[in-house]
């Protein structure tokens, strides 16, 4: 069987007991940009951030200060 794979996928390959190897395609994230995924809060607020900020909206508030700190490596 022809696989359809496009330029630049990535697989995770895994080898089964029966000596198949079942091939799932990933993405990858950089480590910055993980908690974002793991952060509903977090999530929903930089969503809110870019459509007011496409809208002509933004205003930065004080949790949005702390938010953007964080993604950024401060404390």
């Amino acid at each position: 069987a022809r696989l359809k794979v496009r330029s630049g996928e990535t697989f995770q390959a895994e080898s089964q007991s029966d000596g198949r190897i079942v091939l799932t395609p990933v993405v990858t994230i950089p480590a910055r940009e993980l908690m974002v995924w793991e952060n509903p809060g977090l999530r929903t607020s930089l969503l809110t951030a870019m459509t007011e900020a496409a809208a002509g909206l933004a205003a930065v508030d004080q949790e949005m200060e702390e938010d953007l700190a964080s993604l950024n490596g401060a404390d």
